[in-house]
């Protein structure tokens, strides 16, 4: 189910399915016949919280939060991102007590400058051209860090680390956006 964040009391009110789709998930993996699991998600999407300002016509962000009995700590502007992460670690745990082999994905660069439909110049009606962008664009320094921190809740609960900025980005976090023909990678801004 999309925009459902792989972290057990991770949610969001508009998606009120998410939680009991994960119990589900989660009993399925735990199951003899399962001996791998593989954790991916999109991850900035629901950690990166930014400073909290939005352009101009943004749609409202998502407002997840972790919840611990009753209490709501929301990730923006509050402290449900550290809470959450150590609930990401304790399944990745938890997995690993099952005798599952647990491999952690990170995540890939996404934002704006990912996004294939901000080449587009024109109106429907009207002529439409692409414009020509650079190959690759900057990993913003909140995605390192965060890459970092999962990268740590990874090892801390036993997952092997599958980090795809590797193949992604270079050294210097340059990170690819089109092919080399200019062919975007990406589909929209989080998904290639």
């Amino acid at each position: 189910r999309g925009a459902c964040p792989p972290v057990p009391n991770l949610l969001e009110d508009r998606d009120p399915l998410c939680g009991d789709r994960l119990d589900q998930i989660l009993r399925f993996a735990m199951g003899s016949d399962i001996d791998t699991v593989v954790i991916g998600a999109c991850w900035t999407c629901y950690f990166d919280v930014g400073d909290g300002s939005l352009p101009n016509g943004a749609p409202p962000p998502d407002n997840y939060y972790y919840r611990e009995g009753s209490t709501r700590h929301p990730l923006r502007g509050g402290d449900g991102v550290g809470l959450a992460l150590a609930s990401l670690e304790r399944l990745i745990r938890s997995l690993r007590d099952a005798g599952k082999n647990v491999y952690l994905q990170l995540t890939i660069p996404v934002g704006a400058d990912f996004e294939p439909r901000t080449r587009v110049a024109g109106n429907r009606l009207g002529v439409m051209t692409a414009t020509h962008v650079s190959p690759t664009a900057s990993l913003p320094a909140s995605q390192q860090q965060l890459r970092e921190r999962l990268r740590q809740v990874a090892i801390a609960g036993g997952a092997v680390v599958i980090d795809p900025v590797a193949a992604l980005c270079t050294t210097e976090g340059q990170c690819l956006r089109t092919d080399s023909d200019g062919v975007p990678i990406y589909k929209d801004a989080t998904h290639l």
